[in-house]
């Protein structure tokens, strides 16, 4: 069986290369018996999704008579008209492929606009893989310090002296297997007509992941521990080189990226009190930690001061160095990845401190008034954002009065249509020849009710009106001597407005209460003890004894 299986694969391989060759077409016997000797016998060495993919590249391989085919992963993965995907994710498709790269079924080489050769090996035979588990026994128990190349012709290093006694015997009747040199790596062919070789057939060829020399399956073993083994030391070396680099930075004074975004954010709290400062992104610090390796320390300042500088003076750079874009135009509000972006543009504001031109007309007079009192530039910055501060927050009280208000003369407005819908039914039930409709009662609107609400209980005797106080007038802005100076954050003013508000509100409510109390409690009588018909005829009834009355009172006059 083992002679009929050598002599096919290398039947399947003659008619190949003599496609590539000649142009002869593969029969098509050849071909069946190639995905019959595929699900037959490697089925034992692979699942049944490899096996799936090892059918999708034989049958666009072997059965159009090549080795080779060139496509995208999405062309792979979704498909075409022609060919249907595999069906896989991502993640899968790529662990499946370096699998089969690993044992020698495929090669793959990069193209351009992410398109890749996948080149077949017909000839792959697995019982010379070694697709076995690692049998404890067989591990290194004080480790295997080899180092193996990771191109395709791995290699052992026999010169280590850590060989495990346990494999000693089938090392020693193993072949000698060539050395490993630390500098080889895979020679490239530029070649035009080694292009469309194949590099799996032909039995004078070798190839690493395709070796036709047999290897015993201790060295095989031994090559695994290595190359995990080496990984795992490369690993904890990359670690060990970090921790120094980390550790050389705070030594010489670097501040880490939660010190500059502290900077960044207090900045932002001071120069824009009432907007919402989120935190930097594990992107957004990376990004911050990489100029901070670019900045050159110099008599300007340094990097923690420049993110400071950015913060507090962003609209006057945009005014003087960006006010040329338009579409898109650039931020009102300071932006992480904008600064990182024009960076060169703030740097050259922030070397010439020529920061002071402002959005607006009135921000340039009030800084150089500032400027002419004696103050410095970066005192006259932080005054105007101050008196920016404080009219904003004035602003913010009006709007919220201004809701208020609103919200009373809606209610109010809700009450007078009440009033004016109540009787409704019954003048829209009056015929004009004055006769009734019949109608069924409903609910009578009581006074102080809304449609759809509970009856609101009113004491009859009105409320005196309590006098309004006065509003204190704003200090004027251009006032700067007379202006008080904001000391508290927006969340310190913002719990200390309601405080205040929720004390005076209290205090009315306790007021209003007192009055009710000392004055005298008028006895309601708010239960209906009738119906609608005993209404109507107590009404009806009124009323005729009010017109008997009036013709005792006014007889009729006799006409003579």
């Amino acid at each position: 069986m083992p002679n009929t299986v050598v002599s096919f694969r290398q039947s399947v391989a003659t008619s190949v290369a003599r496609f590539l060759s000649t142009g002869e077409d593969v029969p098509v016997f050849d071909k069946m018996a190639f995905l019959q000797y595929v699900t037959r016998r490697w089925r034992k060495w692979l699942n049944l999704s490899e096996i799936s993919a090892v059918i999708y590249l034989a049958d666009r391989t072997i059965c159009w008579g090549k080795d080779r085919f060139t496509a995208s992963v999405e062309n792979i993965l979704k498909g075409t008209d022609e060919y249907a995907g595999l069906g896989i994710s991502r993640a899968t498709y790529f662990r499946m492929m370096d699998r089969f790269e690993s044992l020698g079924i495929i090669r793959r080489k990069p193209q351009k606009h992410g398109r890749v050769t996948i080149i077949f090996n017909p000839q792959w035979n697995p019982e010379k893989t070694g697709i076995i588990p690692v049998p404890k026994r067989l591990k290194a128990k004080d480790g295997l310090n080899l180092r193996l190349d990771q191109t395709k012709n791995e290699t052992l290093n026999t010169d280590s002296k850590n060989f495990d006694s346990s494999i000693g015997d089938a090392v020693a009747d193993a072949p000698t297997p060539r050395l490993f040199v630390p500098g080889e790596k895979e020679k490239k062919t530029t070649a035009p007509e080694n292009e469309n070789q194949t590099e799996f057939l032909g039995a004078a060829k070798e190839s690493g992941n395709c070796d036709q020399e047999e290897q015993p399956v201790a060295i095989r073993v031994r090559q695994r521990i290595s190359r995990i083994q080496a990984e795992s030391r490369a690993a904890v070396a990359r670690k060990a080189d970090d921790a120094q680099k980390r550790a050389a930075e705070r030594k010489s004074g670097v501040l880490t990226a939660t010190e500059l975004e502290r900077i960044w954010i207090r900045a932002l709290m001071e120069a824009h009190p009432l907007r919402l400062h989120v935190a930097w992104s594990r992107k957004e610090q990376g990004m911050v930690k990489q100029a901070q390796r670019k900045w050159a320390e110099a008599k300007t300042g340094t990097f923690a001061e420049f993110l400071d500088f950015a913060a507090r003076n962003w609209g006057a750079v945009v005014q003087r160095k960006l006010a040329w874009m338009t579409k898109p135009a650039a931020p009102t509000y300071p932006s992480l990845d904008f600064l990182i972006w024009r960076l060169r543009d703030f740097v050259e504001v922030w070397i010439d401190r020529k920061s002071h031109v402002f959005a607006t007309d009135a921000d340039n007079d009030r800084y150089a008034r500032l400027i002419a009192a004696g103050m410095g530039h970066d005192e006259a910055v932080k005054e105007i954002a101050r008196e920016q501060a404080a009219l904003d927050m004035r602003r913010e009280m009006e709007r919220r009065e201004a809701n208020v208000a609103k919200q009373a003369r809606r209610a109010k407005e809700r009450e007078e249509r009440a009033a004016r819908l109540e009787g409704f039914t019954e003048r829209a039930a009056q015929l004009p020849d004055g006769s009734q409709v019949k109608v069924t009662p409903g609910t009578q609107r009581r006074p102080g009710q809304v449609w759809g609400h509970q009856p609101i209980v009113k004491i009859e005797k009105p409320q005196p009106v309590a006098p309004e106080t006065p509003r204190p007038e704003p200090p004027p802005l251009v006032d700067a001597s007379n202006m008080l100076m904001i000391t508290e954050t927006w969340e310190e003013a913002r719990a200390r407005v309601m405080a205040e508000q929720a004390a005076k509100r209290n205090k009315e409510i306790a007021a209003a209460k007192a009055r009710m109390e000392a004055q005298p409690k008028p006895v309601l009588n708010l239960m209906i003890t009738e119906t609608w018909e005993e209404a109507r005829a107590r009404r009806k009834a009124n009323r005729l004894n009010l017109n008997g009355e009036d013709e005792r009172r006014c007889p009729p006059k006799t006409v003579v």
